[in-house]
């Protein structure tokens, strides 16, 4: 068949065409997903070496304080406004509730206790006079215990389960048990520690006069996002820490009021944070929660029983896992309290182990005797069953013999 050349010139341009646009669209194509390959995302590499160099930074910084003793105050009161509550200018709409807690270090180990006698503490709460729990703590190894006053039970941690958040901390920028540090932040962002939580950073702004990294952390399964504006220059710690509900509203804010430099480290001194509410009459009420150090001494020697947890002898230990590691270890204790220094933990936490192993397999006999038991009465029933049938089985023989006989007999 002839192909006339208006035919032939349309054709071949059309099958230059097509080859254009298919070697176009896969240089294009190269171009979208090798070129990042061969030379790197430059601006994410920036960003994430960035948040690296925060978590460093941080983590450098804190790990200073390591050693010594502090003591500080943590309080709750409400204010007519922001301005007020950073000014400590209290409305006098509610009681000023507060409590002392002193923090003991020692080449890492670490406990955290009431100022007060525990025996008055107990009391207080037993007269429901007790306006915040009580919560003592030790750690060493990665093996914790976590004391709740308040319940009188203690959940004792191993590295493998370290959960851990002290609530009342210098450290603790949010004031509650719901708050991250950057660095931790980081941390599980960068090991998946918890699903969907991401951090980014968001740019820059100025806080009091100084130059601050913008820092968003946010969770898929979190009901918090928190943005923190990070000082680089005074050990990566937050200036100020705005934190957002799912849909992205704030609820809270906190400003870190004073910083002090201690043996080339940065200390948080006091802080406020304030959640702005409105009351039934469309008032402004600010609730504050404030944190300030009242007292710290890097250079001084934790004793024997600084470096101890006083608790009473009935409180329940738990390993925060399993419900058959729950146990009161002391009862037999003779005083009403035990001392219990941070070198015990980890005997602690084994114990608690090893009764729950004892309890389960104990459990498990019962378990097997009983479907034994279940087994040989089931075993018994059906031979019963057979007897019974037996039975009737030779009742209804006997009785079609004898109607046969008499029906014979009759004839």
């Amino acid at each position: 068949m002839m192909i006339n050349e208006s035919v032939k010139t349309k054709i071949m341009f059309f099958s230059f065409n097509s080859s254009f646009r298919f070697w176009g669209l896969l240089i294009a194509m190269f171009l979208y997903t090798e070129v990042p390959m061969l030379f790197g995302d430059e601006n994410k590499n920036n960003i994430d070496e960035e948040l690296l160099k925060i978590e460093e930074i941080f983590n450098a910084n804190r790990s200073i304080f390591k050693n010594g003793y502090c003591r500080f105050v943590f309080s709750q009161w409400s204010a007519d406004s922001v301005e007020d509550s950073l000014k400590g200018i209290e409305n006098g709409q509610s009681i000023k509730r507060k409590i002392e807690y002193e923090i003991f270090m020692s080449n890492g180990d670490f406990i955290q206790k009431t100022d007060i006698d525990l025996e008055a503490v107990l009391k207080r709460i037993n007269q429901k006079e007790i306006s915040f729990t009580p919560m003592n703590i030790a750690i060493k190894s990665g093996f914790a215990i976590d004391h709740n006053a308040a319940l009188n039970n203690a959940i004792v941690h191993s590295p493998d389960n370290y959960q851990v958040n002290v609530r009342y901390h210098p450290f603790n920028f949010s004031a509650d048990s719901s708050g991250l540090d950057p660095a931790s932040a980081i941390r599980y962002a960068r090991s998946k520690s918890f699903d969907g939580i991401e951090c980014y950073i968001g740019g820059n702004a100025v806080v009091d006069g100084v130059d601050c990294v913008i820092l968003n952390v946010c969770g898929e399964k979190d009901s918090h996002c928190f943005t923190y504006y990070i000082d680089m220059s005074r050990g990566c710690l937050p200036l100020k820490i705005e934190m957002f509900n799912k849909d992205k509203s704030l609820y809270a804010t906190t400003n870190i009021l004073e910083i002090k430099e201690i043996d080339g480290g940065y200390f948080p001194l006091h802080s406020i944070k304030t959640n702005v509410l409105k009351t039934d009459d469309e008032k402004t009420l600010v609730k504050v929660s404030e944190t300030e150090v009242l007292e710290i001494d890097l250079l001084y020697k934790p004793t024997q029983k600084d470096m101890a947890l006083q608790l009473p002898k009935t409180t329940q230990f738990y390993d925060g896992i399993n419900p058959n590691s729950s146990k009161t270890l002391f009862l037999d204790h003779e005083n009403e309290f035990v001392d219990i220094p941070v070198e015990n933990i980890e005997n602690i936490y084994n114990q608690l182990q090893g009764i729950a192993a004892t309890r389960e397999k104990a459990s498990l006999k019962r378990s097997l005797r009983n479907d034994d038991i279940v087994s040989k009465n089931s075993g018994r029933n059906w031979m019963w069953i057979i007897i019974i049938a037996n039975l009737f089985l030779m009742v209804f023989i006997f009785m079609v013999v004898s109607s046969r006989r008499n029906r014979n007999s009759e004839k």
